[in-house]
């Protein structure tokens, strides 16, 4: 699936609501900047699509999605993100600063 074809799929079957604890990570973050800390693969695909939907084509979008130190396997959001913008052609850089714990992506054209 295309992302805006995503975006359509979870519009039409209903967004899932997401624990109480990730409204308090983001609630002091500005819209240029999402945490997924704690969501699961899907949860986190699908914040970033809603969030995406309210950026602007060629804004930057800042992903926090920690470095998998809590993890006994590393970082899984990372790796599984990349793969998703790689197939989706999301233009992306993994910030070094963070040692892998953030990635930048610039907001593709939804049109």
């Amino acid at each position: 699936m295309t992302i805006k074809e995503d975006i359509l799929d979870y519009k039409k079957n209903g967004w899932k609501p997401l624990p109480k604890k990730y409204f308090n990570l983001n609630r002091e973050l500005n819209r240029y900047i999402i945490d997924l800390h704690g969501l699961t693969k899907l949860s986190s695909k699908i914040e970033i699509l809603k969030r995406l939907e309210i950026l602007k084509e060629d804004e930057i979008l800042n992903v926090i999605v920690g470095r998998g130190l809590n993890s006994s396997n590393g970082s899984v959001l990372g790796p599984f993100l990349v793969e998703y913008f790689k197939l989706n052609g999301i233009k992306f850089k993994i910030c070094s600063k963070s040692k892998g714990g953030v990635i930048k992506i610039k907001v593709p054209n939804l049109e």
